[in-house]
């Protein structure tokens, strides 16, 4: 946030037009200036237990389908939701990591001709944010697959096929250059 922004923000938490309630949501309240901060009132949120999501999902799905999705929500009852009234969102989501899992054992040719869809279009910005999305959905991926790698499979979201190819250091390296692409 820069200080024109910082500064304007500050006048309205200061100075609010008539009965306004501020919803200012971050994912880092360390980027946000101490000012801003000392003006505010925390309010933390904890995920949804999956039971409970699993629970709203079986009025839409099978008990082993929103078992499954519940877990994939991650807590986020919203994307549950999302996906009841969606159904190509979450067949996108579910594609996404089969792509990502499909990636890891093709050559460097046909992972260009895999990836070569996302960086089609002229809409920049949308292009940007889609991009975002689906790194954020590939972090989660590899994350699952060094919970198997550790035996922790309890705290996988999604079901990843082993790669006992890849080494837990190449795991990490794999998520470091995720995380640089999404830099």
């Amino acid at each position: 946030m820069n200080i024109q922004a910082a500064n304007a923000l500050l006048k309205t938490l200061e100075e609010p037009r008539g009965n306004v309630i501020l919803f200012l949501l971050t994912e880092s309240q360390d980027s946000l200036p101490r000012t801003v901060l000392s003006r505010c009132q925390r309010l933390f949120f904890s995920p949804v237990s999956s039971v409970d999501i699993a629970s709203y999902l079986s009025s839409f799905y099978d008990t082993q389908t929103g078992a499954i999705m519940s877990k994939q929500a991650r807590g986020l009852p919203g994307l549950a939701i999302q996906w009841t009234h969606s159904e190509e969102e979450y067949t996108a989501y579910v594609e996404e990591i089969d792509r990502f899992t499909t990636l890891l054992g093709i050559s460097f040719h046909d992972k260009l001709q895999t990836v070569e869809g996302l960086f089609t279009g002229t809409d920049h910005i949308a292009k940007r944010e889609k991009l975002s999305h689906i790194l954020d959905i590939w972090q989660m991926v590899v994350r699952d697959m060094m919970y198997q790698k550790m035996a922790l499979s309890q705290f996988q979201l999604h079901d990843v096929p082993a790669s006992p190819s890849l080494s837990s250091k190449q795991i990490i390296d794999v998520e470091k250059i995720i995380q640089r692409a999404k830099e």
